[in-house]
């Protein structure tokens, strides 16, 4: 993905593991790192009803966040 502004922000669309819950929120490129090959992407903006079910499943499942 470019870092020349042109590709900045992106649709992210993905289900919540084990349940049919789909979360959709707008990123934005942050970074990529060439010996991993991998994209970082962080949140730019989550419309509110999808921040409510991210937040409960995220404070279902705290213990495998930590």
């Amino acid at each position: 993905m470019p870092d020349d502004g042109t590709h900045r922000y992106l649709w992210l669309s993905f289900t919540l593991p084990g349940s049919n819950e789909e979360i959709r929120a707008l990123g934005e490129y942050h970074r990529s790192c060439e010996r991993s090959g991998q994209t970082h992407v962080r949140f730019k903006h989550l419309f509110p009803d999808y921040r409510a079910k991210l937040l409960r499943f995220l404070d279902a499942h705290a213990e495998l966040v930590h």
